[in-house]
């Protein structure tokens, strides 16, 4: 599955085991460059942005979540998702 069609429905981001909710999300037709942000948030304090070429690069884990080189485990959840 592309990564980008999960960022439509986005509600909440968990990165290495922290919840997170999205500062700024990117679809990408509107994110045409590698470098461009797609989505941002924070974790802890920290700003943490993913450009398109870290999502386009991430790899599928066996549990749902991807793996973004340079953050770690990444998953994607919804409101819709959630019980």
């Amino acid at each position: 599955m592309n990564i980008f069609t999960m960022l439509g429905g986005v509600d909440y981001i968990v990165v290495n085991n922290q919840l997170a909710v999205p500062d700024f999300i990117c679809g990408s037709d509107d994110c045409p460059d590698d470098d461009d942000v797609a989505l941002s948030c924070k974790v802890d304090g920290r700003d943490i942005r993913f450009t398109v070429a870290d999502l386009e690069d991430a790899e599928p884990m066996t549990d749902g979540a991807f793996w973004v080189e340079g953050v770690g485990s990444v998953r994607f959840l919804s409101r819709a998702g959630l019980h």
